[in-house]
C-alpha cells in the first residue's frame, strides 16, 4: 500500500502532502467502497506513525466516506472463464513453483465444477470411494446429512479414470484421490494460495468489488446455476428436478436452493422461481 502511495504521489516531503492528494489516491480506478476503506485505514496508520515520531503535526487525511453495507454474492463463472482457468492450470507451474502438479490441479478443478461437491469433500475423497463399474462416488462428510452416494456421467468417469491412470498419479500409492507431488493429500491452504495465483494468471476477476474476488468454492455455485439454466433451456420439469439437485449436493433442506435460484440469469429467474415456489414453500409447512 505504501509503495503504491509513493508511486502515486512521487518522492515528495511528507509535510507537503495534502488531503486532496490522498483523496485522489483513494479514489483510484476500480476502487469499491470496501477497498476504499481498506486503503484509507492503511494510509491513516502510515501517517499516524510519522505523527507519533514527531515528523508531522497531523495526518493529511480527507474525511472518510460512509461505509456501505457489505453484501456478499457468490461468483458464477462463465464458460469462457472456466476454459481460461483450466487452460492456465496446465501451464501455470512453468512460472509458479507449486507442490501440486498441473494435471492434478486441472483434474481437481474440473471435478469441483462437474460434480458441485464442496472443496473439503473433494480433498477428503479416497480412491476406494470411487466405483467406476457402477459410476458412483461416495461423498464422506462429518455432517451426517451431507454424506451421500452420487451418480456420475461419462465425462466425470473419463476424467477420474484418466487422472488415476496418469503417470503423475500412478507414481503414488496414497489413499486420497488428489495428492501433491509428495503423494500426500492436498492441504486447503495450499489449494487456496494456488487458486489465487491461477485466477490472476487466467485473468478472472470481479472488478466492481475488489474485496470479494472469485473463489474456488464458487465452482459449486456455478455447477448449480449452470444446471438449473440448462434444465430451463431444455424445457425440463424444474420443480421435479430441484429436490434431486438438492440431494445430489448434500442439502437437507430445500430452502438452501434459494441461493442458487437467486443467482440464475435474470431472464430465467422469474420463471424458475415461479416454478419452484410450491417446493420452497414446504419449509414453512
Amino acid at each position: 500500500m505504501h509503495r503504491s502511495l509513493l508511486r502515486a504521489l512521487g518522492n515528495v516531503p511528507l509535510a507537503s502532502i495534502t488531503p486532496g492528494q490522498i483523496q485522489a489516491f483513494l479514489n483510484g480506478p476500480r476502487t469499491g467502497n470496501a477497498c476504499w476503506h481498506h486503503k484509507y485505514e492503511a494510509v491513516e496508520r502510515f501517517f499516524r506513525f510519522w505523527v507519533s515520531c514527531g515528523k508531522l503535526k497531523r495526518a493529511p487525511m480527507p474525511p472518510a466516506i460512509s461505509k456501505q453495507p457489505v453484501t456478499f454474492v457468490s461468483y458464477i463463472y462463465s464458460r469462457a472463464e472456466l476454459r481460461r482457468l483450466l487452460d492456465a492450470a496446465l501451464t501455470w507451474k512453468r512460472t509458479h513453483r507449486s507442490v501440486i502438479s498441473p494435471e492434478t490441479f486441472r483434474a481437481f478443478l474440473l471435478f469441483l465444477y462437474a460434480t458441485g461437491v464442496l472443496v473439503g469433500e473433494a480433498v477428503a475423497l479416497l480412491c476406494r470411494d470411487i466405483d467406476l463399474s457402477k459410476d458412483t462416488i461416495s461423498i464422506r462428510s462429518a455432517i451426517p446429512c451431507r454424506a451421500r452416494v452420487i451418480p456420475i456421467g461419462p465425462a466425470v468417469h473419463k476424467l477420474l479414470a484418466n487422472y488415476l491412470r496418469s503417470p503423475v498419479r500412478q507414481q503414488h500409492t496414497a489413499a486420497n484421490v488428489f495428492v501433491n507431488d509428495k503423494g500426500k493429500a492436498i492441504s486447503r491452504p495450499t489449494l487456496g494460495a494456488c487458486f489465487h495465483r491461477l485466477r490472476k494468471l487466467a485473468n478472472v476477476a470481479r472488478h466492481e468489488d475488489e474485496a470479494f474476488q472469485p473463489r474456488m468454492q464458487d465452482l459449486r455455485y456455478t455447477f448449480a446455476v449452470h444446471r438449473l439454466t440448462s434444465w430451463y433451456e431444455e424445457g425440463e420439469n424444474v420443480p421435479v428436478l430441484l429436490p434431486a439437485l438438492a440431494a445430489y449436493m448434500g442439502h437437507a433442506r430445500m430452502s438452501v436452493m434459494e441461493r442458487y435460484l437467486s443467482l440464475t440469469p435474470a431472464h430465467y429467474l422469474r420463471q424458475v422461481t415461479e416454478l419452484s415456489k410450491p417446493l420452497l414453500k414446504k419449509r414453512t409447512e
